[in-house]
């Protein structure tokens, strides 16, 4: 039977608890604070659906039908915003101006779940949120859009589903649109 540990693996075991506390901590800080501070504390939140190229709005197309109810990202970067119109983090009950690729709102969506899940896990609310067939299809087309990651049945993934609230009226080009829709 071993005795008590020596001191230097107390200290050890000390630091990394210390280390992963501090870790879990300032990740969970950096996320309220942000969404408490930054531009989107003055305005709605903001996203874009992202295609197979700048141009591809076919995602934004579906979402304004009716057909697109859901959308997907890495959970290593769902609190991060990705440019000016893709604000990262949302949560249930946002109400999200949506931005086509040339930086014109079009619509409002509401999100109304937001969840954790692996690439081999699709579940099928997800997969056909996402206007995709099956649950293969999903991880085709998000292995074609996400190339330059190393994914696998165990990367994690935020499933987020909404609501489509409202449709812009009219396009205005993006240094005009102050808010969307009216």
């Amino acid at each position: 039977m071993r005795g008590p540990a020596p001191p230097f693996d107390r200290q050890f075991v000390e630091i990394v608890n210390s280390s992963i506390s501090a870790r879990i901590l300032t990740s969970f800080f950096a996320r309220t604070a942000s969404r408490k501070t930054d531009v989107t504390a003055h305005r709605k939140r903001r996203l874009q659906f992202w295609g197979r190229d700048p141009d591809d709005d076919r995602l934004l197309a579906q979402a304004l039908d009716g057909r697109k109810t859901a959308t997907a990202g890495l959970a290593r970067d769902w609190d991060i915003a990705e440019g000016d119109y893709d604000d990262g983090g949302y949560v249930v009950g946002d109400l999200v101006e949506v931005y086509d690729r040339r930086g014109r709102c079009r619509c409002e969506i509401r999100i109304t779940e937001v969840y954790e899940t692996t690439f081999g896990a699709i579940p099928e609310r997800l997969w056909a949120g996402e206007c995709c067939v099956s649950a293969e299809d999903f991880r085709s087309g998000h292995r074609e859009c996400w190339a330059a990651e190393k994914l696998s049945d165990v990367t994690r993934i935020v499933g987020c589903h909404f609501e489509l609230v409202s449709v812009a009226n009219e396009l205005e080009p993006p240094s005009q649109s102050a808010s969307c829709p009216p």
